[in-house]
């Protein structure tokens, strides 16, 4: 298994924020308050949390009452939901994490030249993140 360095993971993080969510997208740039917290978020990282979290539904009925483009949003949930399954199969040790960069660079392997690095380390950063929240737990 690979380790990484906790530096490493927190500004794995911290990417995550400016390149995998759409951050030129005025609606999930929208902030919200979450309720368990009381903190004020933006819609983007609201549908970052887990689906039965007050904040998400809040996100979710959002952006679902605002009509925004429903194959960007599916995309964005199947991104995440793809994410949160690739950490919990590393944390149950049912995935290697060399595994995984192997399948994330085969799902790649179509996408134009130009982009293929930067959509493989963006999928990769995205299951880090799930991997450092479920970790915590």
């Amino acid at each position: 298994m690979t380790t990484i360095k906790k530096s490493e993971l927190n500004k794995l993080v911290e990417d995550i924020t400016k390149k995998v969510l759409n951050e030129d997208n005025e609606l999930m740039n929208k902030i919200i308050k979450n309720p368990e917290t009381g903190r004020n978020i933006k819609v983007s990282s609201a549908l970052s949390y887990p689906d039965d979290s007050k904040v998400y539904k809040i996100a979710h009925s959002i952006v679902s009452k605002e009509g925004n483009n429903p194959n960007h949003i599916n995309n964005e949930k199947a991104k995440h939901d793809s994410a949160k399954s690739y950490a919990k199969d590393i944390m149950k040790g049912n995935l290697s994490w060399d595994h995984l960069k192997k399948e994330l660079w085969s799902n790649v392997s179509y996408d134009p030249p130009s982009e293929r690095q930067d959509n493989y380390n963006n999928s990769l950063n995205l299951i880090k993140s799930y991997y450092k929240k479920y970790k915590k737990k």
